[in-house]
């Protein structure tokens, strides 16, 4: 195998439906210096057997004896890379062609350590139904806190960044572990400007996952980041603005 550029992190459970494409979307990228870590985190379906299925030497496969929540199988997978970088995609979305090429290039090319993009929003049946491409160009830890506009599907991250933190086991991981880095480091994630991924949303449950995050983002200020009541009071205020400004500034698909 090449030098290892980027090690890919997919965690998967019982993602028979839409699993194939996402592994599709990463082994077709023009960038070949990759390695696919799939986690398998318990799956009772037949996830396991389409894994199986291919024969690519870039593809390694870990399965846990136990499920025991995305969590532990993306901090699993970090444990296993050997990229200079670290990538991470769900078991039901699937990236551009060109995704891990252009976005590590940006990053080689102005030293950036901690990047993500643009993405569009689809439906269940893969259909483009909005884009996301208004995102800030950079993030520090003060304008993470009032809104989370770092998609885990998009980001690229230095090897020794994130295997130093890793993902907390608490809901909205992904975020807590955004600003737990960008708090501990000083370091500012940058936006790479073009669409590379595209997000599947469950059509069914748009309504209760608002409502869910603003819980799940009070209890990362509170419990994860030790903010008072006022200053949590204040940025959960603050997160719930930009949600309604994101989506009346998205762009629709055409």
């Amino acid at each position: 195998m090449n030098k290892i550029e980027v090690s890919v992190i997919l965690p998967v459970y019982n993602s028979q439906q839409f699993v194939r494409t996402a592994i599709d979307s990463v082994l077709g990228q023009s960038l070949k210096a990759f390695e696919l870590i799939i986690v398998n985190d318990a799956s009772t379906d037949d996830t396991e057997k389409i894994i199986r299925s291919y024969d690519d030497q870039r593809i390694v496969y870990i399965r846990l004896r136990n499920n025991s929540g995305v969590a532990t199988a993306r901090n699993t997978g970090i444990k296993h890379a050997r990229g200079k970088f670290i990538a991470f995609i769900d078991s039901d979305d699937f990236w551009s062609k060109e995704k891990l090429q252009r976005q590590i290039s940006f990053m080689n090319e102005n030293k950036i350590n901690f990047s993500y993009s643009n993405y569009s929003l689809m439906n269940i049946r893969g259909k483009v139904i909005k884009r996301i491409n208004n995102l800030p160009k950079e993030n520090t830890y003060q304008s993470l806190l009032k809104t989370n506009s770092i998609p885990l599907l998009t980001v690229i991250i230095d090897r020794r960044l994130i295997r130093q933190y890793g993902f907390l086991d608490i809901h909205h991981e992904d975020y807590a572990t955004w600003l737990q880095i960008l708090r501990e480091t000083g370091e500012c994630a940058r936006l790479h400007p073009q669409i590379t991924a595209y997000y599947r949303v469950r059509e069914n449950s748009v309504s209760s996952n608002k409502l869910k995050s603003l819980s799940w983002t009070w209890q990362i200020y509170r419990k994860s980041e030790h903010m008072s009541i006022v200053k949590s009071v204040y940025f959960l205020a603050c997160n719930a603005v930009h949600g309604l400004l994101k989506h009346q500034r998205v762009i629709k698909y055409e």
